[in-house]
Order: structure tokens, then sequence, then C-alpha cells
């Protein structure tokens, strides 16, 4: 099953999110886990749903 890039996206930022609020009020360093696990599928997801766009245009 494959997802849409831009769930992936949208679903990292929320992590990310997430992450940044658990670190100023709950726990740093769960925070900075989530932090860098949304940072990257924020930045995954937004490649694929770029490269599927250009490949769409040919």
């Amino acid at each position: 099953m494959k997802s849409n890039p831009l769930q992936v996206a949208v679903l990292g930022l929320m992590v990310l999110i997430f992450g940044i609020i658990d670190i100023l009020m709950v726990n740093p360093t769960v925070g900075i886990v989530l932090t860098v696990a949304g940072a990257v599928m924020t930045f995954l997801g937004w490649n694929r749903h770029q490269k599927s766009k250009k490949a769409a245009k040919r």
C-alpha cells in the first residue's frame, strides 16, 4: 500500500510540533527524539512529493 507523500509530510510536521512542546514542557530527551523524527519525516515526504510532481509533468 502506497501512502501519499503529503500525508507523510503533514504527519512529520505534527510529530515535530509535538516534539518541540515535549522538549519545553515534559521530557527533553523524548522531545528531541520526536523532533528529529518529525523533521526527517517532513523532509522525506516533501521530497517525495516534489519528485512525483516533477515526474507527472514529463
